[in-house]
């Protein structure tokens, strides 16, 4: 679909998108906003084991092809709540290094991207985009979403994990009632050497949400040129003909949960767990805190007044 627009209209350099690693803290907002005092957690997110953002299950789960000369590594803490594991995930000095080295740039993507948004939705059907209105970097709709992550080569249900994820929704089609993903590429589909990377996560990202289909705007030197739509079928075509299995990431994340539960299950409820690969490394390394020692006081999984609600 031929189209022209310019994606950095309105751009300035104070736009910047909240980082990710505060997902959490809205999710378990929203969980206490619908349960009162006294109620059951493990009930109120559906019997679910873990709860996490998508963004982490994106970086969990593509850890296993993750390059190291461009790895940021990861930091995870958990820890475990009435019987529910929480993982929040914190920004690694690399990552923030990076980020700050190419912060202009980083924005810039962050704002036309989300132009593009404005430019291809409306915020009701038989309206038109309004142009004009001005560009918000801050996530609109964020779905909330149960999976469960099966045992590899195992048989026995009860050894499934179940997940409680928030995930931002871009839009839907009006005719259907489905999600549609939108993304970004310069130049062209297939441009660039981290293409199959970013295939990659747009896989893992729309696999999460439940989106069959994404629409790709193709632009160059701030310019939209077209849009075209890529089905979820061509992305995983791609990976396979690329050398990707995205099975290997649904294992990875699964005997990472696997670790989180056993680490946890063998500590008082209370105990902070410290994940963290380091940019260097494909492995992660865990440690536990006690409840009160200096360690545990700087990392927060979940805040007080969710631990202070009264879950049973």
């Amino acid at each position: 679909m031929p189209i022209k627009a310019k994606l950095s209209d309105g751009y300035n350099q104070d736009i910047i998108k909240e980082r990710e690693d505060d997902g959490l803290i809205f999710l378990t907002r929203w969980i206490s906003s619908l349960a009162p005092p006294n109620s059951s957690l493990k009930e109120i997110i559906h019997d679910c084991d873990f709860v996490i953002c998508r963004g982490t299950l994106l970086r969990l789960m593509t850890s296993c092809y993750d390059s190291i000369p461009h790895s940021v590594g990861m930091k995870l803490v958990c820890c475990k709540l009435k019987g529910v594991y929480f993982i929040r995930e914190y920004y690694t000095p690399t990552r923030i290094e990076k980020e700050v080295n190419m912060i202009d740039r980083h924005n810039r993507m962050c704002y036309e991207a989300h132009k593009f948004k404005q430019l291809v939705t409306t915020k009701g059907q038989g309206k038109r985009p309004d142009f004009k209105e001005t560009v918000c970097v801050k996530p609109d709709f964020i779905g909330v979403f149960k999976a469960t992550i099966n045992a590899p080569s195992q048989k026995d249900p009860s050894s499934n994990f179940r997940i409680f994820y928030g995930a931002e929704i871009d839009c839907i089609v009006p005719s259907s009632g489905q999600y549609l993903g939108l993304k970004t590429q310069y130049k062209m589909l297939g441009f660039g050497q981290g293409f199959t990377d970013k295939v990659l996560r747009w896989w893992v990202q729309a696999y999460l949400a439940g989106i069959r289909k994404l629409a790709i705007g193709i632009h160059e030197n701030g310019r939209l040129n077209q849009v075209e739509y890529l089905e979820m079928s061509s992305l995983a075509n791609h990976l396979s003909m690329s050398g990707v299995n995205v099975a290997c990431c649904f294992v990875f994340l699964y005997k990472f949960l696997e670790a989180v539960k056993k680490y946890l299950d063998l500590a008082p409820e209370g105990v902070i767990l410290l994940s963290e690969r380091l940019p260097t490394s494909t492995e992660f390394n865990f440690k536990l805190f006690d409840p009160g020692s200096a360690e545990a006081a700087i990392y927060e999984v979940v805040s007080n007044e969710f631990k202070s609600h009264g879950w049973l």
